[in-house]
């Protein structure tokens, strides 16, 4: 009997050990805050992604200084949105950095980089 509760105890103690370690944690970092953080910048990212597109694709009916100062903007906005957007960790930047280097992840083939451009900038017309 003196056995049983002894385990029970020692058990009941880890528990609430891991729990309070657990806590801990949840309360330093707020994982869902940080994810929309994450989630707003992507979307902001996105959007100049997508404005850069079609800077080239109004490449022709734009003067050269248009495009220069278009291209500024964008700059800026992407500097603010990097600026402001939570910053990564060691580990998260490791991965990323093995996905893209090692795994080729979001590298494009030149036939798939021609199906995103405007018919006119196309290598393979």
């Amino acid at each position: 009997m003196i056995t049983n509760q002894f385990f029970l105890t020692c058990i009941g103690g880890i528990f609430s050990t891991a729990l309070l370690f657990l806590n801990l944690y949840f309360k330093e970092f707020n994982l869902a805050e940080d994810s929309k953080r994450h989630r707003i910048a992507s979307d902001n990212i996105w959007i100049i992604r997508e404005q850069y597109i079609s800077l080239l694709t109004d490449f022709e009916t734009l003067s050269e200084n248009d495009i220069l100062a278009k291209r500024d903007i964008l700059q800026k906005q992407t500097f603010e949105v990097y600026n402001t957007s939570p910053k990564t960790d060691a580990k998260s930047y490791s991965d990323a950095q093995k996905a893209l280097k090692s795994e080729e992840e979001q590298f494009f083939t030149p036939d798939e980089i021609d199906k995103m451009l405007p018919a006119h900038l196309r290598i393979g017309k």
